[in-house]
């Protein structure tokens, strides 16, 4: 129930209302529907019962008028129990006093009872409502499982069709780099994971069999191989240990096969297989060696292959059918380079120390697992540690004088490799120099590391002649040391005096080492005013722990001109040297905008007392007074608030072309930062 009454306020008392003072009153239910209206009053009421659930509105307009008027209007409205008209009631009903109070408490209770009922309805309302949300929500958590589910299968799927397209990852696993170092990680700890240990090829099928034979030599044209021995060892996958063996001389079906040629390249003459049995009497054993195992061997797919087809073919009988073949002579090739010179197996093993090959067929397949082994060994050394055994990081210790006087003044005129004065002349031969590297500085090691290091052939300056070469006409060298004013750097070009027709990018044979020279002379540049967009980053760390520290400046225009020719010609000299990496350039453009930056690499350097940097850096006020910066220890937050963004600096720095990790380009590393103050 609910009433309401209204009036206009007279704003003259002693006379009549004014003729504009009138209102139109109209009352609506929650659904529209109009349940009082009234047009030109001046006053009226209206009662309903409410029917609807919702708010009623009561609205109040008086018409437009000139100029404009002011009223008052009285509203009262009234619901539920202060709707009734309590005292007309207690006239009607001639009741007393005490009945009215009950009158009035009956009404309390109805309108209680009503509103716990209303209560009850929206509680109902409110439990439908969360079913149906509880119901939703669970369905979400199915949908968004199944689209975790797929997003991961497609993140499985990229990253499959990524690394096969990188070439680290193939149809067949066996066949893949990262295998060997799986199993050169197992043969460090063999109780890493079980092997068989059958002594006799009756393994499992799981081994690796690694194959050779013997055959006579043609004589004429059109004449085949005829096998003379066989032999295969089975090779435990999980260590690389041999696990059985098995080899046979074989009888071809006519001695005469057996030429000279054949006897000075094997040793294998008629005499030798006179007695033996032919290849249709070992066929089954050979069958049972080689069928459905992964094969392996040097230049197995142009020769062993064919010709263990070709004898099957013979007799008649299918030829076993591998589960994986590794070749082992494409893949040293690529992954370890022409260290060796021609790669083959003699000389793979005279570079690796392990004596003259007998090309005898068992004594070959187990030199070749230890060929492998010693390849495998030296990669995983090259990528776990790349500072330290990286290529053109060692020095021989079969240095000669001329090469020695070259690093001992390169040394003192550009500071690339001592960070203090104690490390003197006859250090150098027992310390990595601090040149610069892909993965992080470099640390000095001890005389074992370093003479194993040169046993195993790792070095850019095997020979001396090849380094006097590069730095014969060479003219950066001087003997004057720069002073903190100084104005240049010894061997430090400037930017507008370098010409571009005159850079290029040899690879040292010995090592198959990029180097991006200038006249015959490693390229090192020299830039001012260069802003710094990024400051100190020190987000990755080498394998020693120790942050590897860069800035980003913009390059200038003139700068930008010689690092776009540097990355051509280096990028040209990458792809002749059959590198299948991804080329990364040197210059990346900031935004959407034409300014280019260029990273400045900060390395440092280990000493007695922990590491220290190996880049010299100095404060220049406006007057241009310069300041050695002095650092007692590596601190990154401290180089921060010294290579603050906006500030500009001047920088000396070289060249060192990477190809590490599928990844190539030019680094450029700073030999000397100067920090110019507003």
């Amino acid at each position: 129930m609910a009433v309401g009454k209204y009036s206009v306020v007279n704003p003259y008392e002693s006379t009549p209302l004014p003729e504009s003072h009138k209102i139109t009153v109209r009352v609506t239910s929650p659904y529209g529907n109009s349940i009082h209206y009234q047009d030109q009053v001046e006053s009226g009421n209206f009662a309903f019962t409410a029917n609807e659930e919702g708010d009623y509105l009561s609205c109040l307009w008086a018409p437009y008028h000139k100029p404009a008027v002011t009223m008052a209007v009285e509203f009262e409205w009234r619901t539920g129990l202060a709707a009734k008209d309590w005292t007309n009631v207690a006239k009607k009903g001639q009741i007393e006093g005490m009945e009215l109070e009950l009158k009035k408490l009956e009404d309390t209770v109805k309108s209680i009872h009503d509103e716990m009922f209303y209560l009850r309805e929206r509680e109902e309302q409110m439990q439908d409502m969360n079913r149906s949300t509880n119901s939703r929500m669970a369905w979400l958590s199915f949908l968004s499982l199944a689209v975790c589910a797929s997003v991961a299968g497609l993140q499985l799927w990229h990253l499959k069709t990524f690394f096969e397209r990188k070439k680290l990852l193939s149809e067949n696993l066996i066949q893949s780099p990262l295998f060997k170092f799986q199993y050169l990680f197992e043969l460090f700890d063999p109780a890493f994971a079980p092997c068989w240990r059958e002594e006799g090829m009756e393994a499992n099928g799981s081994e690796i069999v690694f194959f050779d034979v013997e055959t006579t030599v043609p004589s004429r044209s059109g004449e085949r191989f005829a096998l003379l021995e066989f032999g295969a060892i089975l090779v435990c996958p999980r260590r690389l240990v041999e696990v059985g063996c098995y080899s046979t001389l074989i009888r071809p079906a006519d001695l005469a096969a057996i030429s000279s040629v054949s006897i000075r390249c094997n040793g294998i003459g008629p005499d030798v297989v006179s007695t033996a049995p032919t290849f249709h009497d070992v066929a089954d054993r050979v069958f049972d060696v080689l069928n459905g195992r992964v094969w392996a061997g040097h230049n197995i797919i142009r020769f062993d292959c064919p010709r263990i087809r070709e004898a099957f073919e013979e007799i008649g009988l299918a030829a076993p059918e591998p589960k994986g073949i590794i070749d082992t002579l494409p893949l040293l090739t690529q992954k370890f380079g022409r260290r060796a010179g021609d790669m083959k197996m003699a000389s793979l093993a005279t570079y690796f120390g392990l004596g003259q090959q007998k090309h005898r067929s068992l004594d070959d397949v187990r030199m070749n697992l230890e060929v492998l082994k010693c390849c495998a060994a030296v990669l995983f050394l090259e990528v776990s540690l790349p500072d330290v055994f990286s290529l053109d990081n060692l020095v021989p210790n079969g240095i000669t004088s001329r090469t020695a006087a070259y690093w001992n003044a390169s040394r003192s005129q550009q500071n690339l490799y001592s960070p203090s004065d104690e490390f003197n002349d006859q250090q150098i031969n027992r310390h990595i120099l601090n040149t610069s590297d892909q993965a992080g500085p470099s640390t000095p090691v001890s005389e074992d590391l370093s003479n194993m290091a040169v046993k195993m052939n790792i070095d850019l300056l095997q020979s001396d002649t090849q380094l006097a070469q590069i730095t014969s006409d060479c003219d950066i060298i001087s003997t004057s040391v720069p002073t903190e004013n100084s104005h240049g750097y010894a061997g430090f070009l400037e930017v507008d005096q370098v010409l571009p027709n005159k850079i290029r990018a040899p690879t040292i044979q010995s090592s198959r080492k990029i180097v991006l020279l200038y006249r015959d002379c490693p390229l090192q540049l020299f830039c001012t005013g260069m802003m710094i967009h990024f400051g100190v980053n020190s987000r990755f760390i080498d394998y020693a722990g120790r942050p590897k520290l860069s800035i980003v400046v913009g390059a200038p225009e003139n700068l930008c001109k010689v690092l776009d020719i540097c990355d051509q010609v280096a990028q040209v000299a990458s792809q002749n040297s059959d590198s299948n990496s991804e080329w990364r350039p040197v210059l990346k453009r900031l935004g959407h905008s034409n300014t280019f930056t260029i990273r400045l690499h900060i390395p440092t350097v280990a000493n007695r007392d922990g590491a220290i940097y190996s880049t010299e850096m100095y404060h220049k006020d406006p007057s241009g007074n310069m300041q050695k910066l002095v650092f007692s220890r590596l601190d990154a937050s401290e180089l921060e608030t010294i290579f603050v963004p906006g500030t500009t600096v001047d920088a000396y720095f070289n060249t060192d072309i990477y190809d590490f990790q599928q990844n190539a380009g030019i680094k450029l590393v700073a030999r000397r930062l100067v920090v110019v103050s507003k």
